[in-house]
């Protein structure tokens, strides 16, 4: 857990001293009431009654009254504002957090687990909320039990000794529980996490959990990460069900004492029966303040882990950023070159070894080559979701290590393999990258992306909207709808990673003649698993072992190289004439 956590919380509390003010003092005022009450009705007992003043009467009840209206009326402040104030610092939390999460590499989300950023998101930050909420009434608790105190010792030193003697054994024993709490508390967050992944997957992933008939055993991790998240909750309720009922037996005690050793003192003339009773009210308004205890040392527990959960994101370092002194780029050309660029997994793993090649501007490269030869890496690296581990790379002759994240990434349009789309209308996730796009060229980008029939075709055309992911459309559907989001954005260079794998063969030839149209005039880079998608490319590398191993035409490498054909149409073996039958994979019309 991060240290100091609630003391960084607290931070994002202070942010907006006015309405935390304006809770401190209704929380003030209302204390006030509180300790102005039993003093009044003190001098109703001594002076009113046992004094036969029967016309001081109504005004002190009026006077009680009063308190009473006053004393609500500052609770109903403190309320309020202190829910405000304990909503702002969670909205500006989580947007912190959002804002964070939005900056981090990929590397981190590929790493961390869905379900414990939403839980960090969810739970911790309302855990958060609860305790911020309770800050003004339990300052003004804390206050209220220190008067009460000061004024209890006031009026009788010897009766306020025996009824509070009981509260330092008190406060020592919560702290001994509360110190017992943290750790469950932790693992129960973290279990939550696990929880919240484990739904998150079930669901995401329906219909591969149907399609293999695997219902029971996503029903059975279900289960067993609720039993975790049960668990851990059980202890806390054990540890909660000693922990409270001692802020309920002191101040009861408390009550006892004053009755006994009171009313001796009260037989015997050391004090008036109207003390004895503001003594008596005054230590049944100790009991609010006595459970706050209970409730703060709970709830400050459940923040602290919270809360340092929250900061374990917060605190951690995108693992790429924009450098000191960084620059935007303005890409004009689209010349890329790759100048001796290796790439290194945190395993050691080297998956791109010495790569060096100059794409032209305007050029198209597709990089064909088996699996984990390095092709997507390759991708990732000109988008700088990856740092070369040596090398680099450049664009229009500057070296995008030296250029700003957001003016390198602005002019890249990119298409991946696994289209994501986004719980909007077709309209919004076409323009999702240009949100002031025009309709003709919306229009004009699902054209050519092979899009604009089958939107057409909707109900609601490019107003309908898509579910979750995408998944009312079909894979060939949110492919060219990907597609055009990446046209819409008008880029210098155009990134295709395996564009055209989602769609049918019939499909696949009419984006590709959108490709094509697409790719005038841009630097593309391909990763191509399909002839069609070669084809595309002016030239084609061939990669084994993150090394070029050929690099020609499609036709040429086609021609003459075995294990390019192999890896494209998956022949162990080419017999002789082969070639000749293939000639429509091998001219694909564009």
């Amino acid at each position: 857990m991060t240290r100091g956590s609630l003391g960084r919380l607290l931070r994002f509390y202070f942010k907006a001293p006015k309405p935390i003010a304006i809770a401190g003092i209704g929380a003030m005022t209302a204390v006030g009431m509180q300790l102005i009450y039993p003093l009044l009705i003190g001098r109703v007992v001594d002076q009113a009654i046992r004094g036969s003043r029967p016309d001081l009467l109504l005004p002190l009840v009026g006077l009680i009254l009063l308190t009473a209206v006053i004393k609500g009326i500052g609770v109903a402040t403190r309320k309020r504002f202190a829910g405000i104030a304990a909503i702002g610092a969670e909205a500006r939390l989580r947007h912190q957090l959002y804002e964070h999460l939005q900056g981090l590499d990929i590397a981190y989300h590929e790493e961390v687990p869905t379900g414990q950023l939403m839980s960090r998101a969810s739970s911790d930050l309302q855990a958060c909320r609860d305790f911020l909420s309770m800050i003004p009434i339990s300052s003004g608790m804390s206050v209220l039990l220190v008067s009460i105190s000061v004024i209890l010792f006031g009026k009788d030193p010897a009766l306020a000794a025996v009824t509070l003697a009981g509260f330092p054994l008190m406060a020592y024993a919560a702290a001994r529980l509360t110190a017992k709490l943290h750790p469950i508390v932790y693992l129960t967050q973290q279990y939550l996490g696990e929880l919240t992944e484990t739904v998150e997957e079930t669901v995401g992933g329906i219909r591969v959990v149907k399609a293999f008939g695997r219902e029971e055993l996503q029903v059975g991790k279900l289960q067993e990460d609720a039993e975790n998240v049960k668990e851990q909750a059980t202890a806390q309720i054990r540890i909660r069900a000693i922990l409270l009922p001692l802020f309920e037996l002191f101040p009861a005690l408390g009550l006892a004492l004053v009755l006994w050793f009171g009313g001796i003192r009260v037989i015997n003339g050391a004090i008036t029966p109207g003390d004895f009773v503001a003594f008596f009210v005054y230590v049944t308004h100790l009991q609010w303040p006595v459970r706050m205890i209970g409730w703060v040392a709970s709830d400050s527990q459940k923040a602290s882990t919270s809360s340092g959960r929250i900061f374990e994101v917060l605190d951690r370092r995108p693992g790429i950023e924009d450098r000191p002194n960084s620059r935007p780029i303005r890409i004009e050309r689209g010349e890329i070159r790759f100048e001796e660029v290796s790439y290194r997994f945190p395993t050691g793993r080297k998956v791109v070894d010495s790569f060096d090649l100059t794409i032209p501007s305007g050029g198209s490269v597709a990089f064909v080559g088996p699996t984990g030869c390095g092709k997507t890496t390759l991708l990732r690296l000109v988008l700088r979701f990856l740092e070369p581990t040596e090398g680099r790379m450049l664009i229009d002759h500057e070296d995008i290590g030296t250029v700003t994240l957001e003016s390198l990434r602005n002019q890249i349009g990119t298409v991946f393999e696994e289209s994501f789309l986004f719980s909007d209308s077709i309209r919004g996730n076409i323009a999702f990258g240009r949100p002031d796009a025009a309709e003709d060229e919306i229009v004009t980008a699902a054209v050519l992306a092979q899009a604009h029939g089958f939107i057409s075709d909707l109900r609601d055309g490019y107003e309908t909207t898509v579910g979750e992911q995408g998944y009312t459309l079909s894979g060939g559907q949110r492919q060219r709808i990907a597609i055009a989001r990446a046209i819409l954005m008008d880029p210098s260079i155009l990134l295709l990673d395996d564009a055209t794998s989602a769609v049918d063969p019939s499909v696949e030839a009419e984006i590709r003649r959108g490709l094509s149209e697409a790719m005038k005039g841009r630097t593309t880079l391909i990763v191509a698993r399909r002839p069609g998608s070669a084809a595309l490319a002016d030239q084609v590398i061939y990669m084994e072992d993150g090394r070029i191993v050929d690099s020609g035409t499609h036709d040429e490498l086609w021609d003459r190289l075995p294990s390019y054909r192999e890896t494209l149409v998956g022949l162990t073996e080419v017999p002789a004439g082969a070639l000749d039958n293939l000639g429509a994979v091998r001219r694909p019309s564009l």
